[in-house]
């Protein structure tokens, strides 16, 4: 017997992300105030399963320390009293887990990644710090980074949505060459909150994507044989008597038919797609017993509405099918 998926549209498909926020250095040995800095990432999700996804994301951070507030936390760029900038390139690969899978979804993701910093003076001049060797170095690492995240997204329409997702990272100092001094003067750990913008990829479906979808996974002539058990299929469409809700569907819709026993019409054009002729042409306008638009004379105008249903070939027609 073969699989059944209930995929819903609105994770069932690869995103872009655009992601703009806030982070702050954090676990630094030193008292060593820091200005929060802004951060943009672009990523890419694509799914695994119904609530695993892949997510790839690259990101730029920038911040500007503050040696002489008195503040902790400053939130003001560009900052008076700042000395040094630090700059930081990210490249992640994370993996989601969905704790739901309608219009809101949120979600949890841990994240691998190498992260490429360095710091400057603001004139653009490198900081030199020592290694554990006692060798002069620039103040600039590639290193290994862990991370995990907490977030949420909500579609707005099928295409655009929007997210709020909190990170924490911790540069693991894999990679890094310095002296214990030198570590003492970085954050080794990064918090960053990010306001996201997400487009989804792919097909729209026709009709109201918040509608779960039933898939088919069951491949017809598989269905197991009527053995006198409580897994009975009296149809043979491959979903038990005890499950099925449509227990006389047809011989031909084995394999077209939901979790329930039921056919399915993806399109939704009223025409289940085991007689669907046409299985995408929802949308497209009246569709006739097999499933497809009639539209004889060619013009762009269903038959069914089609008020001039003769119209010589490349004839420009109004909304009727009639000559304008």
């Amino acid at each position: 017997m073969g699989v059944w998926l209930a995929a819903s549209p609105w994770c069932e498909a690869a995103q872009l992300e655009l992601g703009l926020g806030v982070s702050q250095p954090a676990l630094n040995d030193t008292e060593q105030p820091w200005a929060v800095g802004g951060t943009i990432r672009l990523g890419y999700t694509h799914p695994l399963t119904h609530r695993w996804r892949l997510n790839v994301e690259a990101g730029y951070t920038h911040f500007l320390n503050d040696t002489s507030s008195s503040s902790t936390i400053k939130f003001l760029l560009p900052n008076n009293n700042a000395d040094l900038s630090w700059n930081l390139f990210s490249v992640d690969v994370g993996v989601d887990y969905l704790l739901s899978t309608g219009r809101t979804r949120p979600y949890v993701r841990g994240i691998v990644g190498a992260v490429f910093w360095d710091v400057q003076t603001l004139d653009g001049e490198p900081v030199p710090v020592t290694t554990p060797s006692g060798a002069t170095t620039s103040f600039s690492a590639e290193e290994i980074a862990i991370k995990a995240a907490l977030g949420v997204e909500h579609q707005l329409s099928y295409r655009v949505g929007l997210g709020l997702e909190a990170e924490a990272g911790y540069l693991t100092g894999i990679g890094a060459d310095f002296s214990s001094e030198a570590n003492s003067q970085r954050s080794r750990a990064l918090g960053s909150v990010l306001l996201k913008l997400t487009y989804t990829l792919g097909r729209a479906p026709s009709s109201d994507p918040s509608a779960p979808m039933i898939v088919p996974a069951v491949v017809a002539g598989t269905a197991p044989e009527h053995d006198g058990t409580r897994d009975d299929d009296s149809d043979g469409d491959g979903v038990p008597d005890r499950l099925d809700r449509c227990s006389e569907t047809p011989p031909e819709a084995a394999g077209w038919v939901d979790v329930y026993g039921c056919p399915v019409d993806i399109d939704r054009d009223g025409i289940p797609d085991y007689r669907d002729d046409c299985p995408e042409s929802s949308g497209d306008g009246p569709v006739n017993e097999t499933g497809c638009v009639d539209d004889a004379d060619g013009d762009g105008v269903p038959d069914l509405v089609d008020e001039c249903p003769d119209t010589p070939p490349g004839t420009d027609v109004d909304s009727r099918g009639c000559a304008e």
